[in-house]
């Protein structure tokens, strides 16, 4: 899968290597109440991952993991390109 960087980033495909720090995420009130309202359980997550991976195995995208080169830290996935079906090229 395709890695891309910048001088600052690394943005890498999101694998099931990145669960605990989703769901660190996904399972803390705060940042979930602005999501869905609630935390999600470590399966919950899970089941959003599997979604991802698929869409990468049939597009060859879907998330990215932010990961900061100096330090290494992973920021949570926020891009996600899909296909827009029903769209031409021009829009």
């Amino acid at each position: 899968m395709t890695t891309l960087t910048s001088d600052r980033l690394k943005l890498v495909p999101f694998t099931d290597d990145h669960l605990d720090g989703l769901n660190t995420l996904n399972s803390d009130p705060e940042v979930m109440r602005y999501l869905s309202g609630r935390p999600d359980t470590r399966e919950e997550t899970v089941a959003v991952i599997e979604p991802v991976k698929q869409r990468w195995t049939e597009f060859g995208y879907s998330w990215w993991s932010f990961i900061d080169k100096e330090s290494g830290w992973r920021l949570r996935p926020l891009l996600e390109i899909r296909p827009v079906y029903g769209l031409s090229p021009a829009g």
